[in-house]
């Protein structure tokens, strides 16, 4: 189901499962930043669609869930069929502030073509198994793209919907924000960061599954080991 509002430069997209509680003050927040606020619902069985409409955003829903990169693939999908020039990417659960939009869109009019949100610079508050693995798997995306990464997990990105639409990703879960950065790389993109705050309170419960999500990057390393 789609629902659409008016056009624009700016189209924030929020992929979401199962975030009521949390979803319709992160759209709220984020509508003056942007012309439209997209929440992308992945085949949640509460009620995050009514919340995140109540608040104002257009939702897609996928009566099933595809995986947060499938999700995110759908919002772009969104923004390149209405003419948006450039996509903010962030969380459902309000890891990322919204007021951080413009200096990531900032850095895109100065000739970025993504720019990642990077919290690495004060990852106060990050849970130790987090900011481990973000390293980990950060050093390891850089080896392979040869450039420095430093927060290849971030979610909050603002991307040039032109640019970004000619990649083609396999993967669909979260290991989707990681073939993102080595697609950009290998395609010669211009990538750059912009240090956000770090935000983690007791409600941000991780829906990465430890085991399977592990192997999914597992396989993402493997396939692009050669570059």
């Amino acid at each position: 189901m789609t629902e659409s509002t008016n056009n624009g430069k700016c189209l924030a997209i929020i992929p979401a499962y199962q975030e009521s509680s949390q979803i319709a003050d992160v759209v709220r927040r984020t509508l003056p930043f942007t012309t439209e606020v997209l929440v992308v619902d992945d085949g949640s069985e509460d009620d995050t669609s009514e919340q995140a409409r109540s608040a104002g955003a257009t939702i897609i829903r996928h009566e099933l869930n595809l995986g947060k990169g499938c999700a995110l693939s759908t919002g772009l999908d969104y923004a390149a069929k209405h003419g948006y020039e450039i996509a903010v990417t962030l969380d459902g659960d309000g890891q990322h502030d919204p007021a951080e939009i413009p200096k990531l869109v900032k850095a895109l009019e100065l000739g970025a073509d993504m720019v990642v949100g990077c919290r690495m610079n004060s990852p106060d508050g990050m849970p130790n198994d987090r900011l481990i693995t973000n390293l980990f798997m950060s050093a390891v995306i850089g080896m392979i793209t040869k450039k420095r990464i430093r927060d290849s997990q971030s979610g909050f990105k603002a991307l040039k919907v032109c640019r970004i639409g000619r990649l083609r990703m396999r993967s669909s879960r979260f290991d989707w924000e990681s073939e993102l950065i080595i697609e950009a790389a290998r395609r010669g993109l211009r990538m750059s960061e912009v240090d956000i705050k770090s935000i983690y309170q007791n409600h941000h419960r991780s829906k990465i599954k430890v085991f399977s999500d592990t192997i999914r990057f597992i396989r993402l390393i493997l396939r692009n080991i050669v570059y």
